[in-house]
């Protein structure tokens, strides 16, 4: 039995160098090659729609990466060449797959995977090798590497199996083909043996290991074709990535090309790059567009994929940057312009780049000056990066005859971009044309004072620079109302005095100075808080002691804060009962302030009396309280038999000369 293996193995050996003896002589193997990139694994499928060659025995078919369809074939090995080994007699049939002519020299390393379905109509030992060879169409061999030789019996239902072929490095050349082969050895003449293949559940194939994949040979960015780089204006648009993709299996190898442009935050594009050659070429041109609309100025990651029909990617990637200058932070002071002025005055412009890339050789000048004179008329600011700014002074002369208002100077800017390409932009500066400046000046003294007190009102005139302007008219009013009509001094000076008779409270003062052609118009106000004049009652004269019923007089005087009396003034008299004023009676002041009021209390007690002015237009009111004891009306008798009464009857008595009768009359009395 080990005789037969050996001579099995052996027949399986030979029988593939015979079945490619059938394309190719041998010739001497070429020295692999070893290349820097990574090792990745094409898949190539083995396909049922077109056989090279068929002898009833050997077969050859096409393989390549394309989706295998639906449909699938199952083809007979039948093993009907002779092969001796030792006296022993072998029978061999087989089937290959082999690649298109390779467009580039392909690198092969490592382990490669032959995947395919048998099965055997009859039982039976047989013998299966897979191999891989590079072969061209000249009929050449120039390599060839086996797997381990499987030994046994197949089943009546297609089965996969997997052999495995060690390729130590090899470089397959240019225009030679990749094969791949089974070979099937049995004792038994014309047993058969079924391969199923190409696609459908059966997709067999060849795993490939190389670093000859498909590779993106060149990238060209560009607005206009013959151009190539990275950084673009925003209204260049559409941007072009054309992309140059290499492939040894021919691009109908590979599946898709793609661009994808992301910024910081999301993807901005992902679209595919349509071939614009010949995708059976070694190399294919693809292009994909990227028109800029809506999309804003900044830094951009360009990403191109390409990948082949076995799932392998290879990327390159850039950085974009989209330009786009544009002036900002224009400013101009001041906003005023002084006619009347025998010299310049100075006008600072100010700006800045708003762009994300340098403008080259910044110029301003002023292209219309508004019916002004601006010097220089003409700046070169040089290059400004982006967020730099600058300063820049011109200097106005505005006519003695120009009218008054608004001013609109346009400025025109140029700068340069990164192509040399000229942008311009208008810059305005809307000014005033105005009269000199003035400042006028109120002052009250005092500012609260009394009714009727003096009030001296001050007006200052200065011109804008400060000095003084004399002989002008200077209108003064008190609530709207004019008051006087002043000229300034020598100094810018002019006052008035009036007495204060207002009513109390605040009073706006104005002082307004109309403007001549030289100088504009001005007005200023001050207030004034007058408050009523305090005032006082003073009691002269009052009976601390009444009677019942008997009428009284109070004499009073009514003076105002410095002494004065005040004529003509109502005073009211009132009694404080159960908690309360009430109103007994009124007399009003003389010339002299003074006033005399009759009064007559009802009941015994001691009362607490109340004076009180009620104020006036000038004044404010006044109170003074004095308390009055009231005594019953009675005879003599009753007077005197109160204690202390006889004592004041005894003198008064005495005075009278009827002291003694009645101090007898008494005592009898008493006795």
């Amino acid at each position: 039995m080990g005789a037969q293996l050996r001579a099995t193995i052996h027949a399986l050996t030979m029988a593939f160098i015979l079945f490619v003896a059938l394309l190719a002589q041998a010739i001497p193997k070429a020295s692999p090659t070893a290349e820097p990139r990574p090792i990745r694994v094409v898949k190539m499928k083995f396909r049922a729609d077109y056989c090279y060659w068929d002898n009833g025995t050997y077969s050859i078919w096409e393989a390549n990466t394309s989706e295998l369809p639906d449909t699938w074939l199952s083809r007979e090995i039948v093993c009907t060449a002779e092969n001796n080994y030792n006296g022993e007699t072998v029978y061999t049939g087989g089937i290959a797959w082999v690649s298109d002519p390779l467009l580039a020299d392909f690198y092969v390393e490592g382990d490669v995977l032959i995947k395919v379905w048998l099965s055997a109509p009859q039982a039976g030992m047989v013998g299966i090798m897979a191999s891989v060879g590079e072969v061209d169409d000249a009929g050449n061999i120039y390599a060839t590497w086996n797997s381990t030789p499987l030994i046994g019996s197949l089943p009546s239902s297609p089965m996969e199996y997997d052999f495995t072929i060690t390729v130590d490095g090899h470089l397959f050349q240019a225009g030679h083909r990749i094969g791949f082969s089974i070979a099937v050895g049995s004792l038994t003449y014309g047993f058969t043996v079924v391969a199923w293949f190409g696609g459908g559940p059966y997709q067999a194939l060849a795993q490939v290991p190389t670093s000859s994949y498909l590779d993106i040979t060149e990238l060209l960015v560009y607005h206009e074709v013959g151009e190539n780089r990275t950084k673009f204006y925003i209204d260049e648009s559409p941007i072009c990535f054309e992309v140059e993709v290499a492939d040894p299996l021919s691009n109908l190898d590979v599946a898709e090309v793609r661009l994808v442009v992301t910024n910081a935050t999301h993807t901005v594009l992902d679209v595919k790059a349509e071939p614009i050659t010949n995708r059976s070429d070694y190399k294919t041109r693809y292009l994909a567009q990227w028109d800029l609309s809506g999309i804003s100025a900044g830094y951009y990651e360009a990403e191109i994929r390409a990948v082949d029909n076995s799932g392998v990617q290879v990327s390159r990637c850039l950085q974009l940057l989209v330009v786009e200058l544009h002036v900002e932070g224009w400013s101009y002071v001041p906003h005023e312009l002084l006619r009347g002025l025998e010299e310049e005055q100075e006008l600072n412009v100010s700006f800045s780049n708003g762009g994300n890339d340098v403008m080259y050789a910044v110029k301003l000048w002023p292209l219309d000056a508004g019916g002004l004179s601006i010097s220089p008329s003409f700046y070169s600011v040089g290059d400004l990066g982006p967020g730099e700014g600058c300063s820049l002074s011109f200097n106005v002369l505005v006519p003695l005859d120009a009218e008054l208002g608004l001013r609109n100077i346009t400025f025109k800017v140029e700068y340069n971009d990164f192509r040399a390409v000229k942008h311009e932009e208008l810059l305005r500066a809307e000014v005033r044309v105005v009269r000199l400046g003035v400042k006028l000046s109120l002052l009250l003294e005092p500012s609260e004072a009394r009714i009727l007190d003096n009030i001296t009102a001050t007006v200052g005139l200065l011109d804008y620079l400060g000095e003084p302007l004399p002989d002008q008219a200077i209108r003064l009013s008190l609530d709207d109302h004019l008051l006087a009509k002043l000229t300034t001094n020598s100094s810018g000076m002019a006052s008035y005095s009036f007495v204060a008779n207002l009513n109390a409270g605040p009073h706006i003062v104005t002082a307004t100075f109309p403007g001549t052609y030289l100088y504009e118009e001005s007005e200023v106000s001050a207030q004034l808080y007058l408050r009523l004049r305090a005032s006082s009652i003073e009691v002269k004269s009052y009976p601390p002691e009444v009677e019942v019923g008997q009428e009284a007089t109070i004499e009073a005087l009514l003076v105002d804060e410095d002494g004065w009396p005040i004529a003509g003034a109502p005073i009211r008299l009132y009694v404080l009962e159960g908690g309360s004023w009430i109103f007994v009676s009124e007399g009003k002041t003389g010339e002299d302030g003074l006033v005399s009021i009759p009064f007559t209390l009802d009941e015994v007690g001691t009362w607490s009396l109340k004076l009180a002015f009620p104020g006036d237009d000038v004044h404010e009111g006044a109170e003074a309280t004095i308390r009055i004891s009231c005594t019953e009306r009675g005879d003599l008798l009753t007077f005197i038999s109160k204690p202390g009464n006889m004592a004041i009857m005894l003198v008064a008595l005495a005075c009278t000369g009827v002291a003694v009768p009645i101090a007898i009359w008494l005592k009898k009395r008493r006795a």
